[in-house]
């Protein structure tokens, strides 16, 4: 069954760079089933690959980084190098096991190596959210038509437009169901049929996006290239554990009683107080008072106040309270969307909090201290 298996690459592979060729002398519009021969028969004609690539995660307003490096040498030499971020990943297959291996967590997994690339899936059983990495190494496998792998299967349903400019370059743009949480784009340039980026949009906005900095062929490469040595006291596992995701950061917002949706980080660069109150707390209602008269005078240093109601009564009744006092920076109710009760752990009223102008708390207060208060403003530049 193996020898058979082996065969039918061999003979798809050798369809593929005859078809491939087929379309390079096709002068009108490509296809996606062309686009992709096209793209494959060149990874698979390659006898030595090293790929580089750059490797970004937007979530909320972090933004994690990493760099990964694939070297490939037939029949079945395979290296993978993915550093930063949070999934350090070593994989390596030096021709007698095939060894992946959690740099953090000094896990490492073993088996015997396959006998050749074509057809062998070396990134099984690794979870690795670089997408880039993982379609071009299907491709350098010769897997790309293999529609039992539910990665190829998704690719073939996708759509192809372009090509369209990519740099200095023109590329198609292969567009797919990556898995059930993201959607693929997929760009291969049109000069010479490589996948130069990968970007997996969640909700129409990229969170995911890989892109290749250098690719060579036919290099020559030693054996040494292939070889990993695991740390001192690395742990064997059947399984290579997945790496961490990290914690999605919440988007601090909130929505005033007259509908204003205010965003925290839209106010980056200004200082910022929080107020928390109810509108039957005898000493919020002095404390607002002053922080009016004080707003009034320091708003154009660049203060902000924003007065939460922390207790949930009715947005008629809070904006009421609001009118009567003459309250002209922003109110608003709790929850809307974010709870920022419990993210500040507010207990009594009323509480203050101050972000600096590039969002870091530098000051909670419980209950009203204009020493404390003011201080905490004024090394901000709000006097």
């Amino acid at each position: 069954m193996r020898t058979l298996r082996g065969i039918e690459y061999v003979a798809s592979s050798a369809l593929c760079a005859l078809l491939a060729g087929t379309a390079h002398a096709h002068s009108g519009p490509l296809d996606l089933q062309q686009v992709l021969m096209k793209t494959a028969a060149n990874y698979r004609a390659a006898q030595t690959m090293r790929v580089s690539t750059e490797w970004t995660r937007t979530l909320g307003e972090k933004q994690y980084r990493a760099t990964v490096a694939v070297a490939a040498k037939r029949p079945n030499l395979f290296r993978l190098s993915a550093r930063g971020a949070y999934f350090d990943t070593e994989i390596a297959c030096d021709g007698r096991e095939l060894t992946a291996l959690r740099m953090l967590r000094q896990v490492f997994t073993q088996k015997q190596a396959p006998k050749q690339l074509i057809g062998a899936d070396v990134l099984a059983g690794v979870t690795l959210p670089a997408p880039a990495t993982r379609l071009i190494t299907v491709l350098l496998q010769g897997r790309w038509q293999d529609r039992t792998d539910p990665l190829i299967g998704r690719l073939y349903a996708g759509t192809l437009s372009g090509p369209q400019g990519f740099g200095d370059a023109l590329a198609y743009v292969i567009t797919f169901d990556y898995d059930a949480d993201y959607t693929a784009r997929v760009y291969i340039t049109q000069d010479d049929w490589l996948v130069r980026r990968v970007a997996l949009y969640r909700k129409g906005t990229p969170e995911i996006v890989e892109t290749v900095t250098a690719v060579s062929f036919d290099t020559k490469l030693d054996d040494s290239v292939f070889r990993l040595e695991l740390p001192s006291g690395s742990i064997k596992a059947r399984v290579l554990p997945a790496p961490e995701e990290p914690a999605v950061p919440i988007p601090m917002a909130t929505e005033t009683v007259d509908g204003r949706r205010i965003t925290f980080s839209d106010l980056r660069g200004r200082v910022i107080l929080l107020t928390f109150f109810f509108t039957s707390c005898p000493y919020c209602n002095d404390e607002v008072v002053q922080l009016q008269s004080v707003y009034d005078r320091l708003k154009q240093l660049g203060l902000e106040v924003i007065a939460v109601n922390g207790t949930g009564e009715s947005r008629d009744e809070v904006k009421r309270w609001a009118q009567e006092r003459g309250l002209t920076f922003p109110v608003a109710l709790n929850k809307t969307p974010t709870d920022l009760v419990a993210m500040f752990g507010v207990r009594a009223y009323p509480t203050n909090v101050v972000f600096n102008r590039e969002g870091k708390v530098i000051y909670k207060g419980e209950g009203f201290e204009p020493d404390r208060l003011f201080k905490a403003l004024s090394e901000e530049g709000i006097r």
